[in-house]
Parts: structure tokens; sequence; C-alpha cells
């Protein structure tokens, strides 16, 4: 440290970037029916896109407030067998692809009071910058009882055959570095002033899920204030669906006359 001009006793901290993994968007037309579609997605000031596929122009756009976030837009055909066509490159993908991370870590993270329950607020507020994972409103699993579980989470909110398999195939080497691992999902009207997303053609149903997980260490897992979400865990999944704030859209999800509008992403808190 000396070679860094660190000397006597000092406090360094170490705060990891936050990164938003595969938040990808999915567009279910109407069977038979291609669709063209534009779509616009704007972030917070305290997101900010890695990269983009199918590729196209990061700009800068104004907020409510005054504040300025990066957005992107992409045009596309959506068709009935689940192929994107993007009409710029003409790139044929499955999904659009928006990784995004947080510009600059938090100076200190929010405090959150201790309940005892699963709390369902209103509008939940999510910051990106400064999200935590603790024992409120979370589910806490051992690491070998994830998969199964999200499995049978994501059900009833996400009926997209190819999204939830491949979601969780996304997250499962983050998620088998932990013994023990905390998750939750974020309500849908907090994630949306996070990540604006705006559609040319208005769907029948946008469903947006977006989860944060945490590697719990064992000695923490063990303590009593975690008995609440330990205990969460072995109870029926429908609760996420009143959690999320979403609780018709897995029904409308399959409904197949419907133009269906579905996002997945999801961030591990460190």
């Amino acid at each position: 440290m000396s070679d860094l001009r660190v000397v006597g006793s000092v406090k360094i901290w170490l705060i990891g970037r936050l990164r938003g993994g595969k938040p990808v968007i999915y567009f279910l037309p109407p069977a038979q029916t291609t669709l063209p579609v534009g779509i616009t997605l704007t972030l917070v000031p305290e997101w900010l896109f890695s990269v983009v596929y199918p590729t196209a122009p990061i700009k800068t756009q104004l907020l409510p407030g005054g504040r300025r976030g990066e957005s992107v837009h992409r045009d596309v055909e959506a068709r009935p067998d689940g192929v994107l066509l993007d009409v710029k490159s003409q790139a044929e993908v499955s999904y659009l692809t928006n990784p995004v991370i947080s510009p600059s870590p938090p100076t200190s993270p929010p405090a959150s009071p201790y309940v005892t329950s699963v709390v369902i607020n209103p509008i939940e507020p999510f910051d990106p910058s400064t999200s935590q994972l603790d024992f409120i409103g979370s589910v806490l699993l051992p690491v070998a009882e994830a998969p199964a579980y999200l499995d049978r989470a994501l059900k009833p909110l996400d009926p997209h055959v190819e999204a939830r398999p491949s979601s969780i195939t996304y997250w499962l080497p983050s998620l088998l570095k932990h013994e023990c691992v905390g998750l939750r999902f974020v309500q849908h009207q907090g994630y949306e002033r996070a990540a604006i997303l705006e559609v040319t053609l208005v769907p029948g149903v946008v469903e947006r899920l977006f989860m944060l997980f945490r590697g719990i260490p064992r000695g923490e897992a063990l303590s009593p204030r975690w008995d609440v979400a330990r205990d969460q865990a072995k109870a029926d999944v429908k609760f996420w669906r009143g959690v999320v704030g979403l609780s018709e859209a897995g029904v409308l999800m399959r409904d197949g006359s419907m133009f269906r509008v579905l996002e997945w992403g999801g961030m591990e808190v460190v």
C-alpha cells in the first residue's frame, strides 16, 4: 500500500459495480401474424448500457425531473415463430439483449427496517445503484434447491417455454458459487421507473420480471433473522404474482390471440 502513498491506520472500502445481467425482451405476436414494432428502452442515470444486441446507437434522453439517461431504439419485425428481424442490421434473433451496469458504486447503502413478513408496497422504490438484498421480502434457499425453485416460481409469472430455462441456466454459474442464496423479484412498477419501455404498437400485455439475488454465507443463513425468508421459500410460489404486481399477466401471456411483450433480467447484489 506504500506504493499508493497510503500510510498509517486507514479503512479501505472495496465496492463492486452492480451489473444487470441478461435483461432480454421477447415479442410474441398473435398467431400467424407478423408485426412491425418500434421499441425504445430508456435508463435512469444510475444505469448504463454495457452492450446491446442487435447493435443500435445509444443516445441520451431527457427524463422527468430534468435528468438524462441512456436510451436505445430499435425497429423489428416480430414473427409468429418467435423470431425477431432487426430492420437495420437484418439480424434474426429470438430476443433483444440489453445488459446494463451501474456507472458508479453507491457511497453507502440505504438502511432497511426490520420486518417479519414479506412486504408488498404500492410502488416499491428501485434504485439499481443501491439495490440490496436481505431477509426482508426475500426467500432463502440452499443453492442446490434454487434452480428448481426458480422454475416453480416463474411458471405462474412466465409461461414462455424458452425464456424460463434460458434465464435459469444463464444465472446458474453465479448461483452455484454460493452455499445459500437469497432472492426476490422486483415490483413491476418500480422496475419500470428504472428502465422505461416504450413500444410503438401497444401490446395486449407487458410482463417485466427482474430478479435480485445474493449469496448468503452459511453462518448468516443460520441467523434467526432469516427464519421468515426460509419459511417463505416453502410457501406457495404464487405469492410472487402479488409481489411483482402481475397477478393476471401470467394468464394473459398464454393468450395466443394477443400481442405480448416479455422482459426478463436480474442482478447479483455484491
